[in-house]
């Protein structure tokens, strides 16, 4: 791809995200550390500066859409989240939207206009 293509392929993502914009604050876990008795235990970082991004449904349009379970049935949703090239985001980072808590599952490793990530829903905060 030459830098001409580059440039309006990022241009386009960026317009895609200007659209329908979310503000979110991500939480990056610290490295584990040690307790008194051996165990490992992780502790949240402090928040990173606010990004702007986007987040869509991924919806397959044959798919019910809901898992039927013993305790009922329950929504079975896919979010990506689309950022520009510079968004910065790792695998297991978590943040607030809409008042529910996400993580980040999956990051797409080979795109160059933009950032590709595949949403996990964690619920809602603890209280």
């Amino acid at each position: 791809m030459d830098r001409i293509e580059l440039i309006m392929r990022r241009r386009v993502v960026g317009a895609f995200i200007d659209a329908d914009p979310v503000f979110i604050t991500v939480t990056r876990d610290l490295p584990p550390t040690r307790t008194a008795a051996g165990g490992l235990t992780s502790t949240p970082g402090p928040p990173l500066p606010v990004q702007k991004a986007r987040i869509v449904q991924n919806i397959r349009r044959l798919s019910p859409g809901l898992v039927n379970t013993e305790a009922g049935e329950i929504p079975d949703d896919t979010f990506l989240l689309i950022g520009r090239h510079s968004l910065d985001i790792q695998v297991d980072d978590t943040f607030l939207w809409r008042g529910l808590k996400y993580r980040v599952d999956r990051v797409h490793p080979f795109r160059f206009e933009s950032t590709l990530c595949v949403l996990d829903f964690d619920g809602g905060p603890n209280a």
